[in-house]
């Protein structure tokens, strides 16, 4: 019985090892746009997902060194889905009792860490506060090639009312994205503070994962071997 028991034992902790342990996230990691777009460097969002910021032009909108990315962020959305995300923060707002508008563009790319086609789904998600205007964030898709897909969220006059979109597409290992903030009114004031940025995978296990997990079990059928010739002797 205890040989079989540190069977068991062994067996439970190579295939932990072989599978690997849950991504660990921290949680309200921000860094500002303008760091993010200079250094260039590739944030993983979770899911086996990671994002690369390339660009940001703004007409009398906040500069980049006012914006902030907040990740990484786990969204569900209409459909009931997990998005692995992020959070574009910043002060997307007109001036109020005139007429005011103002246009912002942010450019960045999502792709596969393991190169492995497993992007099935965008979702985006627009808060504001609207009185007398609109606030809008459409956002563009290119899939190497597809056709551009282009999606977005709202938020009407005299209402405050958050509308989430989404769009399914096939598995793909990469899109780039340009996401157009733009807030316009007539007599009142529109302000857009925050927009919630998501995409989802279909597991796919990694290749180095599988190699682990094939180390693994041969193992265990030594080990087998060896305790069953042990039990005879």
């Amino acid at each position: 019985m205890k040989r079989r028991s540190l069977f068991l034992t062994i067996a439970a902790g190579i295939l932990a090892w072989g599978t690997g342990a849950p991504e660990a996230h921290a949680g309200s990691m921000t860094s500002l746009l303008s760091t993010l777009i200079a250094d260039g460097t590739e944030i993983n969002i979770g899911g086996g997902l990671q994002v690369l910021f390339t660009d940001y032009n703004s007409h009398e909108g906040p500069a980049a060194n006012a914006v902030t990315i907040v990740w990484p962020g786990l969204f569900t959305g209409p459909g009931g889905q997990t998005n692995y995300g992020f959070n574009v923060e910043g002060n997307f707002n007109t001036i109020a009792g005139g007429l005011s508008s103002l246009d912002s563009a942010i450019g960045y790319t999502v792709s596969s860490i393991s190169g492995a086609p497993i992007i099935t789904n965008a979702y985006v998600f627009a808060s504001a506060i609207v009185h007398g205007g609109i606030a809008t964030v459409t956002d563009t898709l290119t899939i190497p090639g597809r056709s551009q897909m282009v999606f977005g969220s709202s938020v009407p006059a005299a209402s405050n009312t958050p509308n989430p979109n989404e769009i399914n597409f096939a598995p793909t290992a990469s899109i780039g994205v340009v996401k157009d903030i733009s807030v316009q009114s007539a007599s009142g004031y529109v302000n857009l503070s925050v927009i919630s940025q998501g995409y989802s995978t279909e597991a796919v296990p990694e290749p180095s994962s599988m190699a682990l997990l094939g180390i693994g079990l041969s193992g265990l059928f030594t080990l087998r071997r060896l305790f069953r010739r042990t039990s005879v002797a």
